[in-house]
């Protein structure tokens, strides 16, 4: 994609991102990282804790998923927070 439409910005769906991710992770821990991924979307620093505590909790292909959709997944914050056409 970043060849065809070069230039422009691409935004991983959170819920691609999360589904990716869990299933790396033992079932009976889903849930729990399912939220810790959901809180750590709004804020770079969170994802970037998550994706050391992913690894440290020895999920490290979770982690490694995490850490390379990073910057897709946190695309949106690269613009302004007001609406267009918002005065």
């Amino acid at each position: 994609m970043r060849e065809s439409l070069i230039g422009s910005s691409w935004q991983m769906c959170h819920v691609h991102l999360r589904r990716q991710v869990l299933k790396k992770v033992p079932k009976k821990k889903q849930k729990e990282v399912s939220e810790k991924i959901k809180e750590a979307l709004v804020d770079r620093q969170k994802l970037q804790d998550l994706i050391r505590e992913l690894d440290n909790m020895g999920y490290k292909s979770a982690a490694d998923t995490l850490e390379h959709f990073q910057y897709d997944v946190m695309n949106y914050m690269q613009f302004p927070h007001r609406v267009i056409g918002e005065e």
